[in-house]
């Protein structure tokens, strides 16, 4: 079992944000390896509540990884507005600010986890601050890393300055990466997923699981196992 704390931090930025979230704490005392869970598109319903982003923060704090999920600027009782992707970067920043001040932390293990919306704005996030020391990513959409699927799926009603192509996405990123993505996932198909995962640097592991589509629904378990499993054995 862990501790479930609620808790309140700010983002980075000026001006900045005040930002709700629910911390999950190991059992027993020690300085824990840690890791920030990002949610899904706000516009779409998502929030730290969403049961892959909760089944992911539980499944870390019984790994023994301390984890801290968090609703997006807009979302929830967090302050301000949504911003597509731009300042919800400064809100992970703040994120991972926060749980790098709190004395459990060892500051030498710091994940970055997300899912579809939350983990390309997590991985964006990662590329820009050292202390990110590895990064999880579920359900990233193909908007982010495929030109040609860019051009020809529109991203339904949720916007579109986020999703736009980025040449350079990940291209450079070499500390460990972990991919999860469902072989039925219309907005992340399995090959465009592993066509993009083989372009980027080493070191790099997928796993794309079998009758599941970008919901992940039934199988928030396992996705958490993965990612808890990645997390903690940094």
């Amino acid at each position: 079992m862990s501790k479930l704390l609620p808790v309140r931090f700010s983002s980075r930025g000026t001006p900045a944000v005040e930002l709700e979230g629910v911390l999950h704490a190991p059992q027993g005392a020690g300085e824990w390896p840690a890791a920030i869970v990002c949610h899904p598109h706000p516009l779409g319903g998502g929030s730290m509540y969403n049961p892959v982003v909760t089944a992911i923060a539980r499944a870390l704090a019984e790994a023994g990884v301390i984890a801290l999920r968090f609703n997006f600027r807009g979302a929830g009782h967090s302050g301000g507005q949504h911003d597509y992707g731009r300042g919800e970067q400064e809100d992970v920043g703040g994120a991972v600010d926060w749980l790098l001040n709190q004395p459990v932390v060892d500051p030498w293990r710091m994940s970055v986890a997300g899912y579809s919306f939350g983990a390309w704005v997590g991985l964006s996030y990662a590329q820009q601050d050292p202390r990110v020391t590895a990064v999880a990513a579920v359900g990233l959409t193909a908007w982010h890393y495929d030109d040609e699927f860019g051009r020809t799926h529109e991203l339904p009603g949720l916007g579109v300055e986020s999703w736009q192509f980025d040449p350079g996405f990940m291209r450079s990123f070499t500390r460990p990466k972990l991919f999860v993505g469902g072989e039925r996932d219309a907005f992340a198909p399995p090959g465009l997923l592993r066509a993009f995962v083989e372009r980027i640097p080493e070191p790099k592991t997928l796993h794309m699981l079998p009758g599941v589509d970008h919901f992940f629904q039934g199988r928030e378990r396992e996705v958490g196992d993965l990612v808890a499993g990645f997390a903690a054995s940094l």
